[in-house]
């Protein structure tokens, strides 16, 4: 055993380095893809209103479609639900 526990130590420093070299690749990362997301944010913001006009289109609607969801949950068919509409 004695010999295997000189052996972790030998190397522990060598590990040391792998390590700070990981955490620096994870910060390097972050950086990055915090520019993603501002990027990701600012498209979302831009397309909001084009969607708001979308939404309106919608709802003008809703009331037709409420009876299509009516008729074929009546004939049994739960194929199609209202929640598969949603923007995700």
């Amino acid at each position: 055993m004695k010999e295997h526990e000189g052996n972790m130590e030998e190397h522990e420093g060598e590990h040391e380095g792998t390590w700070r070299n990981m955490k620096g690749n994870m910060e390097g990362n972050m950086k990055e893809h915090e520019g993603t997301w501002r990027n990701m944010k600012r498209n979302v913001e831009e397309h909001e209103e084009e969607h708001e006009g979308i939404w309106r289109n919608m709802e003008e609607h809703e009331g037709e479609h409420e009876g299509t969801w009516r008729s074929s949950f009546e004939r049994g068919d739960t194929t199609l639900r209202p929640e598969a509409f949603q923007v995700i």
